[in-house]
């Protein structure tokens, strides 16, 4: 049998047999994508979003929030082709804190391999995908301090929900960690603080904060609900430049043929810049004396050029045409 398999939001595939993805092998791949594409919009920096989930798109789902699914496995063969993926959730309308809606997580299983897989939701600074292989990280213009949210959760087994936020720097080292677990019955909304702690000063350029429906040693029972509402992010200025980033970052000539120049009032702190080209691809340029940049490798087409500079992570648009 010929079946074809569309993920989400990602790319359809043709195949016979049995086709696993394995969303924990492509993790590192995600992530260091995920970071890049950070970088390429950081001039549209966001921090935690829609924390009530009141504001939804044309899906009725919850704009800047995502779910994760476990790994996305495909059986073909007769009689029947079967899908399963990992944990599961919904826009519930009916048990909420305030307003109309709370988000509803819960856990998944994978009937073939009788694994069962944990129900997350995560923040994100993206609007375009939901579900399948996110983005799970939000950008920061402040330094976080503490997460603040309301749930209920209703634990099945030995299931305990697990909370986690995890913050880095310029070179995606993490910085700050918070984590909380909630064990037992939780039958009615209460106000949950997450404190997060740092190990360095260097400025915050992005988190990720994820809620669970059970911890890597849970059973992960099908029966688990957790459910969020009002989350906040508290946070303090960065000891960084507060210069416009329209003011900070320029760059010249653009159109550029072969070499361009930064200008402004910033300070170049880095020794490579970032190209990105229109279809996600990247490649790393080396900048001569802190300023200029050889891009006659690159082929005519826009780029984004992101590079660490005083006043921060900044990222401009550049046109190469010869």
């Amino acid at each position: 049998m010929l079946a074809i398999i569309t993920l989400p939001r990602a790319t359809a595939t043709f195949a016979y047999g049995v086709i696993q993805l394995d969303h924990d092998k492509l993790y590192t791949m995600k992530q260091l994508f995920t970071l890049l594409l950070c970088i390429a919009t950081f001039n549209t920096q966001a921090q935690v979003q829609n924390g009530g989930f009141e504001d939804l798109n044309f899906e009725t789902l919850p704009y800047y929030w995502k779910w994760i699914s476990g790994p996305f496995v495909v059986v073909i063969g007769d009689p029947d082709s079967v899908a399963y993926q990992g944990g599961r959730f919904t826009l519930n309308s009916t048990e909420v804190h305030s307003g109309q809606y709370a988000m509803e997580i819960g856990n998944g299983y994978n009937y073939t391999t009788s694994t069962p897989y944990v129900g997350t939701l995560a923040a994100s600074y993206d609007t375009n995908f939901f579900g399948g292989f996110p983005i799970n990280q939000v950008l920061l213009t402040e330094r976080p301090q503490t997460v603040r949210f309301f749930c209920e959760y209703f634990p099945e087994a030995d299931d305990s929900a697990f909370v986690e936020a995890h913050v880095y720097d310029l070179s995606y080292n993490e910085i700050g960690t918070g984590l909380l677990t909630i064990g037992g019955t939780v039958g009615s909304y209460s106000e949950f603080v997450m404190p997060i702690t740092y190990n360095s000063t260097e400025p915050a350029v992005a988190m990720s904060l994820s809620f669970h429906t059970s911890t890597p040693t849970g059973t992960a029972s099908l029966n688990t609900r957790l459910l969020v509402d009002d989350v906040t992010v508290e946070s303090v200025a960065q000891s960084i430049s507060d210069l416009a980033f329209s003011e900070a970052f320029e760059l010249y000539p653009n159109p550029a043929a072969d070499r361009i120049t930064i200008t402004g009032p910033a300070t170049v702190i880095a020794n490579s810049a970032i190209v990105i080209d229109a279809l996600g691809r990247t490649r790393s340029l080396s900048l001569d004396n802190g300023r200029d940049l050889d891009c006659s490798a690159l082929a005519n087409g826009v780029y984004q050029l992101a590079v660490g500079t005083s006043a921060g992570l900044l990222s401009k648009s550049l046109v190469i045409a010869r």
